[in-house]
């Protein structure tokens, strides 16, 4: 495939806008617009990219004998839709169409969070897909991409300060956690519980080494989603504070869980097994992920 030459012509990635040709388009984001579509068997997958992209059913039966020998079934629908000279605008309109916010968001911040020296206002270039209060805000020179109050809202339609008042400004009568990088507080939002990790301000040395780490769960927890990977409600950086929201999980850590702590009930061997499996196969997808695998050095019980 001549895709990766083709996309050599587009230049840094500053460059790209809505009316960049698919052919241009930079091979890590390919990469990374693959790995989400082809990760989802339905309708934000790529058989619903392949309900818009093809007119007969015999192309998408094409696309499945593709799909049969292990080939990405995203990239051969592009492939084909880019040879019609389509844009980035008429994928971006696609996208809406379908619904898959995550894909967008990969488009209209690429750069943002994998290569901040090379970002530059990626917002201009997709006037009609982020919102007008859309920025970027800097720390120690990383830029972080900002949606909406500041934040990445994913499933939710919270604030900063809906996490304000849960926590009562994060008050210690909500801590519930501590780690190297990372209180972790527990917050009652709109009925629904949720874990909210803050990033500890520390002192300037330790503080670049913990931002990195900090930066680099936040981009894995954008980019890669799994059945078995807990997934983020959102996400913001406010006041010169920078938070994680996830799910609450009710049923404590495995460990706990293992130990049995709080007299809670033994796991039978049944759900323990099953434990092994997801996990198994949370770490196989971060392993072989294109474009680029993610090691992770510990795996949360």
């Amino acid at each position: 495939m001549a895709w990766t030459a083709a996309a050599r012509s587009c230049g840094v990635r500053g460059a790209l806008t809505a009316h960049t040709f698919l052919f241009d388009m930079p091979p890590a984001l390919l990469g990374e617009l693959c790995a989400v579509l082809d990760s989802c068997d339905g309708e934000l997958g790529w058989r619903g990219l392949a309900e818009r992209l093809s007119s007969t059913w015999l192309d998408v039966r094409h696309i499945e004998k593709y799909v049969d020998r292990g080939k990405s079934g995203t990239r051969e629908l592009l492939w084909s839709w880019a040879q019609k000279n389509k844009t980035i605008g008429d994928l971006l309109q696609i996208l809406q169409e379908m619904g898959h916010h995550r894909a967008i968001h990969l488009i209209v911040n690429y750069g943002a969070v994998l290569n901040p020296s090379e970002q530059s206002h990626q917002g201009d270039g997709f006037p009609n897909m982020l919102p007008k209060e859309t920025a970027n805000v800097t720390v120690d020179n990383v830029l972080i991409p900002e949606r909406n109050e500041k934040g990445i809202l994913f499933k939710s339609s919270m604030s900063f300060q809906n996490i304000r008042d849960g926590t009562k400004n994060f008050h210690n009568d909500f801590l519930i956690g501590e780690g190297e990088i990372f209180e972790v507080y527990r917050a009652e939002i709109r009925n629904q519980t949720y874990a909210i990790k803050l990033f500890k301000q520390e002192k300037k040395m330790q503080h670049k080494k913990h931002w990195k780490r900090f930066l680099s769960e936040l981009e894995v927890l954008l980019l890669f989603h799994h059945p078995n990977i807990l997934e983020l409600a959102a996400y913001f950086t406010e006041s010169e504070k920078f938070c994680l929201v996830y799910p609450y999980m009710r049923n404590g850590s495995l460990f706990d869980r293992l130990q049995c702590v709080g007299n809670t009930a033994p796991l039978s061997w049944h759900i323990r097994i099953s434990v092994l499996i997801g996990t198994s196969k949370a770490i196989q997808y971060l392993h072989n992920t294109e474009p680029c695998s993610v090691i992770s050095g510990s795996v949360s019980r």
